[in-house]
């Protein structure tokens, strides 16, 4: 046998075998049993709160015995007799095949446990966490100990069914315990090791050595263990790179689990914090979220005292200004405004400071309005995990400057090792330095502990750390904070690569789709917001009336809630809040003027919220409205009823600057723009097409397209024709999926607009509406975030083929030279671009993490628009008009041109400041040039100031005209 292959083999079953006497023999000696304690279990569905637990009925539970099912809550009562004549410290084993939180007697949260068998990726280490010492809980030789405990794994799972698998007091051996992280620390460096490296020899034998002492026990075996392996641990790095390593727990607001299960996941993660805290010295956590911090001030007050305490020592870095960890593709412009507003605003409350970084580890991409939105809410620093994520191109760089819309640039670290669960092991330094791009600098962030779920680091992790603070051939790790990397960061600034434009994620591209109701929602909602507090303002009131509803939307536009990616439940619950919210809002409103109504009748009037003219179709019945309505007011500029028709069968129709051809299969043959006498259309347009979807939530697979493109065909079509539009209905199947369509076609615009209402039943489905045009453009226009931002129509790269789903706010526009198309549809966000094809993204149904995800039925709504020219400015304001959500009053509101500016800017919010001592307007403009705009504001005031985002004030400004930079935000303070 060749002896390479030998040595090879030898050592590979070596290292095996270590791998089992560590996790076997040396582990199981670590704790000795020393009482079985009784158990008895108060069972509920959702939670009981601490202070009525006593009112519960509790009943006995034994070894093996099953208590709950997914999501069933309980509380565990713990006793037993126990004399420590020894003197010991006595410690509690406990797994409930789920996770629990341990209070003292007076209802303080002392330690979170999770179970051992929790699902869980176990390269990046193992989640259980069952051992807290009780030896000053143990009085009188009684201990009573009392768990609020959830039947869920950390990943929303019920495992061992659910069942007690033990509940234990334990002694711990401590010399044990170090050996085993000793030899833990040792053999992972080992794996690490070429090996032809000069020390691999010297460390196997001694790994070799120390395994034979722990199998055979002999005299003085521990310590002699220990020697040995001090001895590897003592030969000190000499590689020049420091990793900074921080504790950190990822806690998903929603995903595998309810809303409600993450703000008992947020308790037991900081107990488990708290705990480290007070056994570490050096130990150090990063926090996000100002959402989840507030849940735990709600539970309890003496607790989030603490953090606050720990947070001021330094021990707790807090981090991220957004008030949760928000898509960023999906939610709307002031949306992110009001996150970092809300979240930045939180921690100056509560914590006496804001923060400099933005913290989004897993969000499924990055728009290219991030940057200047971080830099006007006082964040210069911006860290993720997702974008190492691509599945097809690997991205360039770890530390770079990202050059947003608008030339803002921020500073942006992605960690080397890929994950926010790092088990900061010797494999995880090696990982890091293998994977370094930015060879000059000699820093690097590793961020480690048990996270999605939650749970934190636990002992394991900090006690790796500890020994590799100059550990041979491996970068020197030390327990750190984010803020002081960041610093290190700023020094290698100038000689950094700049990427410009978005961050876009090669993966998780359905979730541009998924959950169609959610995004219909949030986006009538954030609109509505802004419409009821401009309409406030209008009346002289407080629109921080508002600001919880405006942060339950927030919350509900976490990564994992929007972007259609969770649990059943999760939907159905944040579409009833997102209901009972509507609802809500029109008390609101009414409580301000009673002349306010919820719905259109005769003698109500239509309240235009924006300064721009609104052009709309109120339908009632066969009969369509159309009309204009003055800027922030009721004023009807013109109003045309259409309410007699005739019914045409030719199927040729005939607009102002369109002639279009209706296939008698549904779908558009030909649009000719009269005025450039061109044919736009491929052989068809709006063709309703299904196609298989092998997919879950997240991912559409990239070779979905290879399947035939086939129209659907109607089953029944009916073309009207009124003096001003055509009405267009339609009729389709699919299995047991029926749709109804209505195409509205305006003489006078270049305006289709489409209507289904679908009673979705096709799983493993998608539906798009599939256009073939004539348009030349190597690029499509998206819509985002204050701005918009070019993407290749080409496969002509690996980087363009892998963009075969994009996204887009309210609109995609494909231009040349004579023409443009444009598809409008705020609430549908999914497009394909390539080629001569303009298609949107309707539905698609998978079963994964939601269970019949999109079965239903649902009402979708866009448009075409078309013109014989290449001005996006004339797509946004139509695009506006489309997303208004109006009111109705009795009263007439006479026009006030409340904001005046060149048609270029924007006006995104008008608000009460958050002090309550001024107006907020904010404008910004939407074209990517440079705009000087006149500026009338009706609002009475005598100042008028120019701040950031967080309403800081910046300067004093011109209160007659305003400079704009390209794409840039402004946010004026009325006093």
């Amino acid at each position: 046998m060749n002896n390479n292959v030998f040595n090879l083999q030898y050592f590979d079953n070596n290292i095996s075998e270590m791998e089992r006497v560590l996790d076997n023999e040396l582990k199981s000696l670590v704790y000795t049993k020393v009482l079985e304690l009784n158990v008895e279990y108060a069972h509920s569905k959702e939670p009981v709160k601490f202070s009525d637990k006593d009112k519960l009925e509790y009943k006995p539970l034994k070894v093996g015995e099953s208590w709950g099912e997914l999501f069933d809550c309980a509380w565990f009562h713990l006793s037993g007799k126990y004399a420590n004549n020894d003197s010991k410290k006595i410690y509690l084993a406990l797994d409930v095949s789920g996770e629990a939180l341990l209070y003292s007697n007076d209802g303080y949260p002392l330690k979170g446990f999770t179970n051992g068998s929790s699902a869980f990726d176990t390269a990046l280490g193992k989640p259980g966490k069952c051992y807290y010492e009780v030896t000053s809980l143990i009085e009188n030789n009684e201990l009573n100990l009392y768990l609020d405990c959830g039947c869920n794994d950390l990943f929303g799972n019920v495992k061992d069914n659910g069942a007690l698998l033990y509940a234990n007091l334990v002694t711990k051996n401590d010399d044990i315990e170090k050996l085993y992280y000793d030899y833990e620390v040792v053999l992972s460096l080992l794996k690490t090791l070429d090996r032809d490296d000069e020390k691999f020899k010297y460390i196997f034998e001694t790994l070799s050595e120390v395994k034979n002492k722990v199998l055979y026990q002999n005299e003085n075996w521990i310590n002699d263990s220990l020697s040995l392996l001090e001895k590897v641990l003592g030969i000190k790095s000499t590689v020049d790179h420091e990793v900074t390593a921080v504790g950190h727990a990822h806690i998903d607001l929603a995903w595998l689990w309810p809303i409600r299960e993450s703000k008992r996941k947020a308790m037991r993660t900081l107990a488990n914090v708290f705990y480290l805290i007070e056994k570490y010295d050096d130990f150090k956590f990063v926090l996000s979220q100002p959402q989840l911090i507030e849940w735990v001030k709600e539970n309890n007050f003496d607790f989030f005292n603490k953090l606050k305490e720990y947070e001021k020592q330094g021990r707790i870095e807090l981090v991220g200004g957004m008030w949760v960890e928000a898509d960023t593709n999906l939610t709307g412009e002031e949306s992110l405004v009001r996150q970092m507003l809300y979240g930045q605003n939180y921690y100056l409350k509560e914590f006496g400071h804001r923060v400099n970084n933005l913290w989004l580890p897993d969000v499924f991409g990055y728009s290219a309005a991030i940057p200047q939105i971080m830099k006007l809410s006082c964040q210069e620093y911006f860290t993720t995990i997702k974008i190492s994520w691509c599945l097809i191109n690997k991205f360039p760089y770890h530390d770079f400057v990202w050059n947003g819309i608008g030339d803002n640039q921020v500073l942006v670290h992605l960690p080397e090792e890929g994950t926010y669960n790092s088990p900061i092991s010797p494999a995880t330094l090696r990982k890091i330095e293998d994977n370094v791009t930015e060879k000059d600098f000699k820093h690097s962030l590793a961020i480690y502990g048990i996270g999605d779920g939650g749970g934190g680091p636990g002992d394991e992790h900090v006690e790796r750390l500890h020994r590799e603070e100059s550990l041979y051939s491996l970068p020197k790790a030390k327990s750190g904070k984010v803020t002081d990397f960041f610093q290190k960061l700023e020094e290698k600034k100038d000689t950094l690569n700049v990427y410009s434009g978005e961050l876009y994620l090669e993966n998780h591209q359905g979730t541009y789709t998924s959950q169609s109701d959610n995004k219909y929602w949030n986006n009538y909602l954030e609109s509505k917001l802004k419409t009821v507090e401009t309409y406030l303002v209008l009346n002289n009131k407080d629109t921080r009336i508002l600001e919880d509803i405006w942060k339950e939307i927030l919350l509900y536009q976490f990564h994992d809630i929007l972007p259609g990616s969770a649990i059943q439940r999760v939907y159905k619950e944040s579409v009833q809040r997102y209901k009972e919210i509507d609802k809500q809002l029109d008390e609101i409103v009414n409580n301000v003027d009673n002349s306010f109504k919820a719905y259109k009748d005769e003698n109500n009037h239509l309240f235009n919220p924006t300064k721009d003219i609104l052009e709309t179709c109120e339908v009632e019945n066969d009969k369509y409205t159309l009309l204009s309505i003055a800027p922030f007011s009721t004023n009807v500029l013109s109003k045309r009823v259409n309410d007699k028709y005739t019914q045409i069968k030719n199927n040729k129709l005939e607009t102002k600057d369109l002639s279009i051809k209706l296939d008698k299969k549904g779908y558009f043959t030909s649009i000719v723009d009269k005025n450039t006498n061109r044919e736009l259309v491929i052989n068809k347009a709006n063709a309703l097409c299904i196609f298989k979807d092998f997919g879950d939530a997240w991912n559409i697979l990239d070779h979905y397209r290879k399947q035939d493109i086939i129209p659907l065909v109607t089953t029944k079509q009916i073309v009207n024709e009124y003096n001003d539009l055509y009405v267009i209905k339609q009729s389709y199947t699919y299995d047991k999926t029926t749709i109804e369509q209505e195409i509205l076609i305006n003489k006078l615009t270049n305006r289709i607009d489409v209507t289904l209402d679908c009673d979705w039943q096709s799983m493993n489905r998608m539906l798009r509406s599939v256009s073939d045009f004539t348009i030349k453009a190597d690029n499509a226009i998206a819509d985002i975030q204050f701005g918009h931002f070019a993407r290749s129509r080409l496969n002509d790269t690996s980087i363009h083929s892998a963009q075969f789903e994009i996204c887009a706010q309210k609109w995609m526009t494909i231009a040349d030279k004579e023409n443009s198309i444009s598809i409008i549809s705020p609430a549908k966000h999914g497009y394909y671009v390539k080629e001569s094809t303009l298609d949107i993204n309707l539905l698609r149904s998978t079963n994964y993490p939601c269970v019949n995800g999109d079965i239903g039925k649902h009402t979708i709504k866009y448009s075409y628009f078309i013109k014989d020219d290449d001005d996006l400015l004339k797509v946004d304001q139509e695009a506006e008009r489309i997303n208004i959500v109006p009111l109705y009053t009795e009263k007439e509101i006479n026009s006030l041109n409340l904001v005046e500016t060149s048609p270029e800017i924007q006006v995104s919010a008008v608000k009460t400041s958050e002090d309550g001592k001024g107006t907020i307007v904010r404008l910004y403009n939407r074209t990517d040039k440079k705009v000087k705009s006149t500026l009338s504001i009706a609002i009475k005031h005598s100042e008028l100031f120019e701040t950031n985002l967080l309403e800081d004030v910046v300067s004093k400004v011109n209160d007659s005209y305003l400079e704009f930079k390209p794409f840039e935000i402004k946010t004026l303070l009325l006093k």
